[in-house]
């Protein structure tokens, strides 16, 4: 018997609440040559025992647990990916839900040779989520309002990323739809990444291969209290990790290969910039919210994440160095003159 078309991965972590719902979501799929990779990062929950349940019932499913915790749900995605046998990779996280027609209409998306997809997704918010959690998703610019038919050019996308940088309005991991060949070729998922694993991945993989738009809401994207997404949200010193990895990804767009795209189309569009100016901008404006925070609220917790980050990429202190050193706009020197006064 051969490998299947497509393998749906299932990264788990204490997720045996909605678990049961994500897998019927994949068991009602018009579309049946999959298999499912579920792989559990030691959850002390039931979340195990629901998978093996289904997998007693249907061979296309395989669990794993193995006994050495990844630590992060990147670092656990990535273990779905060494296990996956098919061509096309979806993957669906344990408290998110696919539409029965989802598996189909990606793989008719990718019909013309593109082999990486998007879709749109929509959102449940469960009893309990704050407003301004809510609201915070419902503003989101997202992958219908950015653009229009089937298919984005790399060109196109790079425009759209810096229009929205730093911002994941494409979507999130689920609604994702990657060929084997792809992961081969970019890379998986950048263990470094806890706030924006996904846009990142987008954006190495989008700005090469452009992303081909499955134009229909075919997966929903749960939001709930015990969710990471939340937990960062609410955390001051967990949230600081987005300015943080807004610039390690201007770091890649600078020097790595496969940002190599992008780095040509900033020299080419009007007007044209360079990667360092968005690096320095990115670092300044990370650097700013840990003096804000030590400033309002007399926490240094932020800046001592800074310095730590500063300590792992010297290459971003001494880029400050030298944009301190020139000239400087009225606000730009009073930020400089806070940062020094209020440093210690």
């Amino acid at each position: 018997m051969g490998n299947p078309v497509v393998s749906v991965c299932v990264p788990t972590y204490n997720g045996g609440g909605f678990l049961d719902q994500t897998l019927q979501s994949i068991a009602a799929q018009t579309f049946e040559d999959y298999e499912v990779v579920i792989v559990d990062d030691n959850s002390t929950d039931n979340s195990v025992a629901v998978a093996s349940q289904y997998a007693a019932s249907d061979s296309r499913i395989r669990v794993f647990a193995p006994t050495e915790r990844a630590g992060s749900s990147t670092r656990n995605a990535n273990r779905c990916l060494e296990h996956a046998r098919g061509e096309w990779i979806k993957f669906i996280f344990q408290d998110d839900v696919m539409a029965p027609n989802c598996l189909s209409s990606l793989l008719h998306a990718t019909r013309d040779g593109r082999r990486f997809a998007l879709s749109w997704h929509n959102y449940h918010f469960e009893p309990g989520v704050h407003r301004k959690t809510r609201a915070f998703y419902e503003t989101l610019p997202s992958l219908r309002s950015a653009f229009q038919g089937t298919f984005a050019a790399p060109e196109a996308l790079c425009e759209a990323l810096l229009a929205h940088w730093g911002t994941n309005f494409l979507g999130p991991t689920s609604s994702s739809f990657i060929h084997r060949e792809c992961i081969a070729r970019y890379g998986a998922f950048n263990s470094e990444f806890v706030t924006l694993p996904d846009l990142e991945w987008w954006i190495r993989m989008g700005v090469n291969e452009g992303l081909a738009i499955a134009p229909a809401y075919l997966v929903t994207f749960r939001v709930h209290k015990a969710s990471i997404s939340a937990a960062l949200r609410d955390d001051r010193l967990r949230a600081f990790r987005n300015p943080l990895e807004r610039v390690l990804i201007c770091l890649d767009l600078e020097s790595a290969p496969v940002y190599a795209p992008m780095r040509r189309y900033l020299q080419v569009r009007t007007p044209a910039f360079t990667p360092r100016q968005l690096l320095t901008k990115d670092a300044k404006s990370a650097r700013w919210r840990a003096l804000d925070v030590r400033r309002r609220y007399s926490d240094l917790s932020l800046l001592q994440k800074w310095d730590d980050f500063l300590r792992e990429y010297p290459q971003i202190a001494e880029l400050l160095d030298d944009a301190d050193d020139a000239p400087q706009s009225v606000t730009q020197r009073l930020k400089s003159f806070l940062y020094t006064r209020f440093r210690h």
